[in-house]
């Protein structure tokens, strides 16, 4: 099956290596929540693992997001955590988007 399309509403697409966020994964993440947090102080985030049909869980791939969107100081209560379904997808993509 065909790789998920990007999408093009997400602030940044993370495919998680198989140790999870990588040193320039984060350093995206970083740059991605700063200047989402400079155009509006307080936005919020939806971090949404995509997720083959059949998958049983969502892995730990979004909580390890989320924490690391934590860790640039934004309130865990401005991030809320999402699955969603899409043929042909690893498991391993999360998507971040501006709330």
């Amino acid at each position: 099956m065909a790789a998920p399309a990007p999408d093009p509403r997400a602030l940044l697409t993370i495919v998680l290596a198989e140790g999870g966020l990588s040193a320039a994964d984060r350093a995206d993440l970083r740059r991605a929540v700063q200047s989402a947090r400079a155009r509006k102080p307080a936005v919020a985030f939806e971090v949404t693992a995509i997720l083959a049909p059949d998958a049983a869980d969502s892995g730990p791939g979004a909580a390890a997001v989320a924490r690391a969107i934590t860790e640039e100081g934004v309130a865990a209560r401005r991030i809320r955590l999402a699955a969603r379904p899409e043929p042909g997808a690893s498991g391993r993509e999360i998507r971040v988007y501006v709330e």
